[in-house]
């Protein structure tokens, strides 16, 4: 059976992939802060009669970081068929206004994290031959708001972070990433909430941001898998070191 290990695995895009996964034949190691959210994701998929197991962990801190990857590596005979990067973190504000801390929380979790577990994964993945790495990224990266900086340079930063990783491990590890753009999240609803504080205008909510792409509407959480379980597949060996946009049309380049 493949392993695969998902980071950000409690809610969202990252619960998606691991329920997508799991259903598709592979043990899924799910990995998230969120303790409590990691055990309604790994029930879930259980009871569809996947299998998975939960990690708690901080993908900030290497030595726990070091720690998940040697205990996957030791379950899974020492291959680890694909790596995908959810977890993140968002803050809302004017672009005046965030705080050296903000910065460094959402650069610590959103880029220096994914480095790590690509780091502390690379022996499982190139065991794999070749393994596969998606991190999720966002149109943020392309297409910024004026209201999450710091999130939009992270994402930039990871879309740099996958081109630098692909050209690094090839042959052995494919390393692309998924950019998606306005999604059904429960992400969203504290966004707007927070905009709403800030007196933000009308077209920065996720319903106005939703209708302005081609297709006019928000996106999936399952179309977002769909996405990443492709990258992963075996019919995306020849790619690596792109970011592929979710976003119905929304960004195009």
């Amino acid at each position: 059976m493949h392993h695969v290990a998902i980071t950000g695995a409690a809610a969202g895009i990252g619960a998606q992939v691991a329920l997508d996964l799991a259903a598709a034949g592979r043990h899924v190691w799910c990995l998230d802060r969120d303790a409590a959210g990691l055990a309604a994701t790994v029930d879930r998929l259980r009871t569809a009669g996947g299998t998975g197991d939960p990690i708690t962990l901080d993908v900030t801190d290497e030595a726990a970081v070091a720690v998940a990857f040697r205990t996957i590596g030791e379950r899974a005979d020492g291959r680890l068929a694909g790596l995908v990067n959810g977890a993140g973190v968002i803050v809302v504000g004017r672009f005046e206004s965030f705080a050296v801390a903000d910065w460094e929380r959402v650069l610590s979790v959103n880029v220096v994290g994914t480095w790590l577990t690509i780091k502390h994964a690379l022996p499982l993945l190139r065991a794999a031959a070749p393994g596969r790495v998606v991190n999720v990224a966002s149109i943020g990266a392309k297409l910024p708001t004026a209201w999450t900086a710091p999130y939009n340079a992270s994402k930039a930063a990871v879309v740099s972070l996958t081109r630098s990783a692909a050209l690094s491990l090839a042959p052995d590890v494919l390393v692309n990433c998924v950019c998606p753009g306005p999604v059904a999240t429960d992400m969203y609803g504290h966004i707007d909430a927070r905009l709403d504080e800030l007196g933000a205008p009308p077209e920065a909510r996720y319903a106005a941001r939703s209708r302005a792409n081609p297709l006019g509407r928000a996106g999936t959480v399952a179309e977002v898998s769909a996405a990443i379980s492709y990258l992963l597949s075996d019919g995306a060996g020849f790619i690596t070191g792109e970011d592929l946009n979710v976003s119905g049309g929304m960004v195009m380049f």
